[in-house]
Order: C-alpha cells, then structure tokens, then sequence
C-alpha cells in the first residue's frame, strides 16, 4: 500500500518525537534498549520512506553463503516492509516464480533443515534452496515479491 507524502512526513515526525524522548529515558536509566536508539530510528525511517517509494518485488542479488544450508541476500534498502524481527513480514521468497516455504522460520532451521525455508530480517533475508543446492550455482532464478 503507497503513502501520500504528508503521511511519510507525520510517520517521519512521530519517530522523531519517539527518538528524543527514548534518549531522554535512556539519559536516564529508564530504558535500556537491545537495539541503538539510532539504529531504530533508522530503521523506522527507512520503512516510512520504503512505503512511499519502495519496490514491491525483485532479484534476490549479492547472494552468500552463511553456513550449513542457508544463504542470505541483501534486500532493496527501501523496501518499506516490516521484517520478522518487528512483525511478521509478508515478504516471499520465489525460485524460479514459485514460492519457497515454509516462511518466517527460525534462521537455525534455515540453516539446519533447508528445504526451501526463509526468514526476512531487518534488510535481508536468509533463505535456502528447495533442495539444498547452492543458490548462487544451480542455475534457479532467486527473487522476492511482497504479497497483500
């Protein structure tokens, strides 16, 4: 769903209010986040402005190996859409134009178990191969789409 500019702008405005006022609770002691304040609020600006001007779907590229049967690739920077590590994604792996799955599992099932699974987190998303070959060699087509 595209956002007209002035809700990207509220969005933009409301993360600022939240940014200064979680430092003024971190300056106190009060918060201790897992993630840097920046770090969120970057995030948050970058599905605000993904939204606006995002790509819904595209070639999974830059793709490498990180360990067992699991790859992972980088995602557009401003995709716009929730990962699973804020909500759950509606982000789909595709081999060759069909779906991978199951989603949104665990990345050491990923890693472990292959056949197929992905997880979407933050911009990237670790996936593997519906039989475990090597993405980057087997002559498949890798790409996302993000489903309505």
């Amino acid at each position: 769903m595209r956002r007209s500019i002035g809700e990207v702008l509220e969005l933009a405005g409301v993360s600022a209010y939240l940014l200064g006022a979680g430092a003024y609770l971190r300056l106190r002691g009060r918060l201790r986040p897992s993630v840097p304040l920046p770090l969120l609020a970057a995030r948050a600006a970058q599905v605000s402005l993904g939204r606006l001007v995002g790509r819904t779907a595209g070639p999974l590229t830059r793709i490498r190996p990180v360990g067992g049967r699991a790859f992972v690739a980088d995602l557009p920077l401003l995709l716009g859409e929730p990962s699973d590590a804020e909500s759950h994604s509606r982000l789909v792996v595709l081999e060759d134009g069909r779906p991978l799955g199951p989603g949104h599992s665990a990345h050491e099932q990923v890693r472990a178990q292959g056949g197929g699974r992905y997880s979407h987190w933050l911009g990237r998303v670790v996936f593997s191969a519906s039989d475990d070959s090597d993405p980057r060699t087997n002559g498949r087509r890798y790409e996302f789409a993000v489903r309505g």
